[in-house]
């Protein structure tokens, strides 16, 4: 993580959320990542324990392999302004095992066996390694599982020869949670989980429960009741428990075929919102957001009154609203930032993307997937904002609008 920006961003934080969420969010930072994460989990624990990957799942007494995926999408990192430099990676086929006797260590679900191994697959997809994401969400979620846990209640969950006692048992589950509870992870690494669990559930005839985090958001609890899951739903405190059978599938990378299922699920659930008043070019503000806010707004905004754009500040609409917005825009421009995952729901649609000095890969690689126009357009970075190059970004938009 860059520390650099931490004092400017919690002062913003405090001017827009107040005092609660800035303590909230400096007990994440400093405690989960610089103790637990940097210190206890990369110096101790983690040259102490074990990993299952992926290939050892293969051995389990009940595998079940819904899809076969033999080809490559680009990883998340790759830069969008340097496309041609694009690594690829292969995520496999898509399955479902059952583990039998895990324990689950809160509150992202790290899963751990009865032989303390911890289960990756819980938390990263192998097709991340290229940047050895699988150990850095491992440590996440082992640090989040020590501020909610306790440090020995943890470390004995994974130690060899140790041994905790889960606070209670269910009988069967599934995990829906991530190690960030933002739009991005829940939209793309946990709704997507649920297509895999119906196809086992066809398969089994019963469609497990899923864990899911206590504390949701309230868009969070929107969207996984547009998803209409068959199965029961467990809200999780975030404790220690035990799983007598961990019904576990594949960490979604995103493939293809996940990103059009989510599509069309989240469209065909939504009822008849009339947000986009007709309009198919949307900007997508962050006026709302701590950081990447944009410092020339009055010229940003000739710009886009220019060819026709309406503006949205998503944290203002229901996801529903948000789901048939996407579905019928032509053009989307915005900033990068989590409300551009949105155009998981879009079809036929060009993304123009903001980007500062990071140039964050995230909706280049689902446009890609979803076979979506991505340009993206370089802005001068001021402290956490940007500021607009509205003479290029005019350029774009008259060959998008033409």
């Amino acid at each position: 993580m860059d520390y650099t920006n931490v004092p400017r961003r919690a002062v913003r934080k405090y001017q827009k959320d107040g005092t609660r969420a800035l303590l909230s969010e400096g007990t994440a930072l400093f405690l989960e990542d610089l103790l637990f994460n940097q210190i206890v989990y990369k110096r101790y624990l983690r040259p102490r324990t074990r990993v299952i990957g992926r290939e050892a799942l293969f051995d389990c007494d009940q595998l079940y392999t819904f899809e076969t995926f033999d080809g490559k999408i680009p990883i998340k990192e790759v830069s969008p302004a340097a496309p041609n430099s694009m690594k690829m990676v292969a995520p496999g086929d898509r399955f479902v095992c059952e583990v039998p006797d895990v324990t689950l260590l809160g509150p992202v679900g790290l899963g751990v066996t009865n032989e303390n191994k911890i289960l990756a697959e819980t938390v990263a997809s192998p097709a991340f390694d290229t940047r050895q994401s699988q150990p850095r969400r491992v440590g996440d979620a082992l640090a989040k599982s020590m501020a909610t846990n306790g440090v020995r209640s943890t470390i004995a969950a994974v130690r060899p020869k140790n041994n905790v006692t889960p606070q209670k048992i269910i009988e069967r589950g599934a995990v829906i949670a991530s190690p960030w509870n933002n739009y991005y992870h829940w939209t793309v690494e946990c709704l997507i989980r649920i297509r895999l669990l119906e196809r086992y559930a066809a398969a089994t005839g019963e469609a497990p429960p899923i864990l899911v985090p206590e504390t949701m958001t309230p868009w969070m609890v929107e969207s996984l009741e547009l998803m209409d899951y068959a199965g029961p739903v467990i809200k999780w405190d975030g404790s220690i428990i035990g799983v007598e059978t961990l019904i576990m599938p594949t960490y979604p990378d995103p493939i293809p075929s996940e990103c059009f299922w989510l599509r069309d699920r989240m469209r065909s659930n939504i009822g008849s919102p009339d947000i986009a008043n007709g309009s198919d070019r949307i900007y997508i503000s962050r006026e709302d957001a701590t950081v990447r806010d944009v410092r020339n707004k009055d010229r940003l905004q000739m710009t886009l009154d220019r060819y026709g754009f309406d503006t949205y500040i998503l944290s203002e609409l229901s996801v529903e609203e948000q789901v048939g917005l996407f579905a019928t825009a032509d053009v989307i421009v915005g900033p990068h930032g989590a409300g551009l995952t949105n155009c998981i729901y879009a079809e036929d649609v060009t993304i123009v993307e903001l980007l500062g000095e990071q140039k964050r890969g995230a909706f280049f690689r689902l446009s890609q997937i979803l076979e979506h126009e991505y340009i993206s357009v370089n802005c001068d970075q001021v402290g956490l904002d940007l500021r607009v190059n509205c003479k290029q970004l005019n350029e774009v938009l008259d060959q998008v609008v033409s």
